[in-house]
């Protein structure tokens, strides 16, 4: 909810607690009611914090197992090192 009221307005967070508080889905939750503005700032940029430390993790993780790996070469490449360039390998002839 908070993307669609939009992250950078001075008060989304008065905006988010009058939804929560018309939402049919909190209905009889009365500690999500009960929250003020600043207690659901906090919690959604905590939220977020997290968020983008999950997501640096995985992009870490990700650079790591690709360098790990080490560079690929493409199958093109590879058939132009084996001298077949339309990637059919030659078949072997049999001599008798």
């Amino acid at each position: 909810m908070l993307h669609k009221l939009g992250f950078d307005k001075e008060s989304v967070y008065d905006e988010l607690r009058q939804c929560i508080r018309n939402s049919p889905q909190f209905r009889f939750d009365w500690f999500l009611k009960s929250r003020t503005a600043m207690e659901l700032q906090r919690r959604c940029n905590t939220l977020i914090t997290l968020i983008e430390r999950e997501n640096m993790e995985l992009e870490e993780r990700a650079k790591a197992e690709k360098k790990k790996r080490g560079p690929r070469t493409s199958s093109a490449q590879k058939r132009k090192q084996d001298g077949n360039p339309d990637g059919r390998s030659r078949k072997k002839q049999l001599k008798l």
